[in-house]
């Protein structure tokens, strides 16, 4: 048996359980429920972490009236997650929720079998409330009050899709009975009408239409009759009151985690449910913490399986240190780690993958090094390290990193840290020499082979780099 044993044995299990899934899938469709039931339970006998044939097979079951094994199913799945306590919260109570609709349908109390409670709206109810009684998705409202009119309004499809909000406007109607928003002011409406209503409206008060948007803005409300100004701004926009901004201040990790839940593989449920838990602890240790839990479970990887989830955690963490610290210099570590493991360990099978499937031996290695330049150029900027200075700190960084014995250096530090270096900077005059290593990387491909099994990379990895 060679080094790489265990991770091609892994990748056949995930070939294999996805494959089921698959099938099972198909076989539903198809109306062969006893089939799909089979290729179903085969997953939740492999123990993966396959969602969709959990929650398939509980459907069927539940439609069957067979709830034991509804509840049995619900439970496997409700495991899973105990285990892997990075996933997220919401993922992990869609059990919770499963088990507690059938467990009102066994006891014969009133609940449609056909009529499900979406997930979202589950979590929804039961999810804890701030000090001043507001919940998640409400508080998220306020942070998008601004952006919505007082009528006729067109919402995001995400306040049900992932927060089971079936109205938005009733909660921005609680909102404002609340105390928590109140109708904007002209000024602040016109902060959100764009460039070309703005010019419609100089033109109707015989004001000059050229010109930037502040400086119509500004235009506009230094015109002296305000009854005619109220006639021409009647879509008003709401606005924030004192205890709206308080509220929304207090609770800043609603947006936070609303706009990168995919970068640290939490969601906002588990935040809230974090944050009941451990009132004396602020959101960014709670976080951090789950961060460094994550870390150790990745290095327990590495010598099983491989480096990903590793890197993955080390870009969560550099975007932790840049995002909650503004730790320019640790995130620039953490950057440096999750580079050099992946485009030495990971290159070659993302390499071999594209050429098998595209059918060319024209693939793009520099490509697949997959290395996240927005990144790095934020990190840059936020050290505002020069050219040389960037060059040399990449090089003693990588000096300190070692690969597994099973994996073998594509490049050396030197030509890595160049290809960085130019990339970080849009170095055109570094081109031809990044050109030129990538060349002799594919050389050493031909040449030497690797013994690496060729895989896809997940969507989500590339995702968590932008």
């Amino acid at each position: 048996m060679n080094n790489f044993d265990g991770t091609k044995l892994q990748l056949e299990k995930w070939h294999l359980e996805s494959e089921l899934e698959q099938k099972g899938i198909e076989a539903e469709e198809q109306g062969n429920i006893p089939l799909a039931i089979e290729h179903y339970e085969n997953v939740v006998a492999l123990g993966a972490e396959l969602p969709v044939s959990y929650m398939n097979l509980c459907g069927i079951y539940r439609k069957k009236k067979r709830y034991d094994d509804e509840i049995r199913i619900a439970l496997a799945y409700r495991e899973i997650f105990d285990k892997n306590d990075n996933k997220s919260y919401k993922a992990y109570n869609w059990a919770d929720k499963d088990l507690y609709e059938v467990e009102q349908l066994k006891n014969n109390n009133s609940i449609d079998p056909d009529g499900y409670m979406e997930l979202e709206e589950y979590l929804y109810a039961t999810s804890y409330p701030s000090s001043n009684g507001l919940k998640p998705p409400e508080i998220l409202m306020l942070y998008y009050a601004s952006t919505y009119k007082t009528s006729n309004n067109k919402f995001q499809k995400f306040w049900f899709s992932e927060y089971g909000i079936r109205n938005p406007n009733e909660v921005l109607t609680a909102l404002f009975n609340g105390g928590f928003i109140r109708i904007a002011t002209i000024e602040e409406s016109l902060s959100t009408l764009k460039l070309a209503e703005l010019k419609d409206i100089c033109f109707k008060l015989n004001l000059k239409t050229k010109g930037k948007k502040d400086d119509l803005i500004n235009s506009i409300c230094q015109y002296s009759d305000r009854t005619v100004l109220n006639t021409l701004v009647t879509d008003r926009t709401y606005a924030l009151t004192d205890l709206g901004k308080e509220e929304l201040s207090t609770n800043q990790y609603v947006p936070f985690l609303h706009k990168s839940q995919n970068i640290y593989g939490v969601d906002i449920w588990w935040a809230n449910k974090k944050i009941y838990e451990y009132p004396n602890m602020s959101f960014r240790d709670i976080l951090w913490g789950e961060l460094n839990r994550q870390s150790l479970d990745a290095m327990k990887e590495i010598a099983e399986i491989n480096y990903y989830s590793y890197i993955l955690n080390r870009i969560s963490m550099c975007n932790f240190c840049i995002e909650m610290d503004k730790n320019y210099l640790t995130a620039f570590k953490l950057l440096c780690e999750a580079i050099y493991y992946d485009v030495n360990a990971n290159t070659y099978g993302r390499w071999a993958y594209q050429k098998r499937v595209s059918g060319s031996e024209e693939v793009d290695v520099l490509t697949c090094m997959n290395i996240p330049i927005k990144l790095l150029k934020k990190v840059q900027s936020g050290l505002n390290y020069n050219q040389d200075k960037w060059f040399e700190e990449v090089i003693s960084e990588f000096s300190s990193y070692k690969l597994l014995d099973k994996y073998r250096a594509i490049i050396t530090n030197t030509d890595l840290a160049g290809i960085i270096t130019a990339l970080t900077f849009d170095d055109v005059s570094a081109s031809v020499n990044v050109k030129k290593v990538c060349k002799s990387i594919l050389e050493n491909f031909d040449i030497q082979g690797y013994d690496i099994p060729e895989y896809e990379v997940p969507k989500e990895y590339f995702e968590i780099q932008l």
